[in-house]
């Protein structure tokens, strides 16, 4: 998806309906100054912000604005500001928009008039059972974004009905049509997901893990990353091999910012919580951002941890080369004792023996699934 332009005098002047626009959205944030054609052709929508606008970069975005006419272009305008919307209507701009109005409204006209960004466009060989559990899927996590965003309870009834959609995916068309359908989503942050997702409810069905649990990993897995929705997608979007240190550092509070999420959202499960805030820890103490070790990492977080480092291993869209599922074992064997060795020795099973492996329970003691 093209990105939107947000046209501003500075970006100080950013209207407070758009400031979590990035979150949802790829924006671009552009001066007067900067906005050309050619950087407006090459967007989906322009979004212009009428606050303090100059006579003379007025008259530079009119020749701009008449030079594409085919982009659609809204004027952010406060009503109480007469000037504001005349200057717009000058411009030409005949959508006006109140740019004071909750972020929520803005968001939910950009949502009718772009789509969403959640849902990909699916080939048409795609089985129907995977189709079905991706949309539901897609649609489930881009909920929860929106929730987040807004401050609205997180939709866990969706999450529950995804995740059963892709336990039934899984079984039917199983984990390899999963995870290549899934990566070729448009959104880096939603694949991710949607692969650990697939792997960590493959791998507790094999575990034996009973159906209740199973659903509230596979929701804690969907829900892992959810912290990155409080950073700009220009961010997340990139492969990991073009991310700068400062980069690198903010992607890392993503798991503090979960938990600043779920301090509202007292419905949400241990389970999923644990999820959510823990599952950057290592078994040696060496991970973070709580730094725990050994017993005080439960089932759940070990075996998340183990598919969340696979998933970004093999993940084409994240790397430039991609590890094959062999290298990736390989690599994940040689962290020793930062993961789980017995089940990493089972997860083996999953990932390079698909063809041969199936639910066996009860052949390991799982310990506790939480603290």
């Amino acid at each position: 998806m093209k990105p939107i332009v947000v046209v501003t005098q500075t970006e100080a002047h950013l209207p407070p309906s758009l400031q979590d626009l990035q979150l949802l959205y790829r924006v671009e944030r552009v001066s007067f100054e900067e906005i050309t054609p050619a950087r407006l052709a090459e967007s989906s929508l322009g979004l212009i912000s009428m606050a303090r606008v100059e006579r003379e970069h007025a008259d530079r975005l009119k020749a701009v604005l008449e030079a594409e006419p085919g982009i659609r272009c809204i004027g952010m305008v406060s009503p109480e500001r007469r000037q504001e919307t005349v200057q717009a209507q000058a411009l030409g701009l005949a959508d006006l928009w109140d740019r004071d109005e909750p972020a929520s409204l803005a968001v939910g006209k950009i949502r009718r008039l772009l789509g969403t960004y959640g849902v990909p466009a699916l080939a048409d060989d795609i089985p129907e059972a995977t189709r079905v559990g991706v949309l539901e899927a897609c649609e489930a996590f881009e909920t929860a974004v929106m929730s987040t965003v807004v401050g609205e309870a997180l939709p866990l009834g969706s999450c529950n009905r995804a995740v059963s959609a892709i336990m039934s995916a899984l079984k039917v068309d199983g984990l390899t049509v999963w995870l290549s359908t899934v990566q070729n989503h448009h959104s880096p942050t939603f694949c991710h997901s949607l692969m650990v997702t697939g792997l960590v409810l493959q791998f507790v069905d094999v575990l034996g893990v009973t159906e209740r649990d199973s659903v509230q990993m596979g929701i804690g897995a969907m829900l892992h990353d959810l912290g990155k929705v409080k950073l700009p997608l220009a961010v997340l979007d990139k492969p990991v091999e073009q991310l700068s240190e400062e980069e690198r550092n903010l992607i890392a509070l993503h798991p503090e910012y979960a938990d600043v999420i779920l301090k509202g959202q007292p419905a949400v499960p241990a389970i999923v919580r644990n999820m959510m805030v823990a599952h950057h820890e290592y078994l040696d103490g060496t991970g973070y951002p709580m730094g725990l070790m050994g017993d005080e990492i439960s089932a759940c977080l070990r075996i998340l941890s183990i598919c969340n480092l696979y998933a970004g291993m093999i993940d084409r869209y994240r790397n430039d080369h991609p590890s094959s599922p062999r290298q990736a074992f390989a690599t994940l064997f040689g962290m020793g004792r930062k993961l789980d060795a017995d089940l990493l020795a089972l997860f083996r099973e999953v990932v390079l023996d698909r063809e041969t492996v199936a639910p066996r329970p009860g052949r390991m003691d799982m310990p506790r699934l939480i603290n």
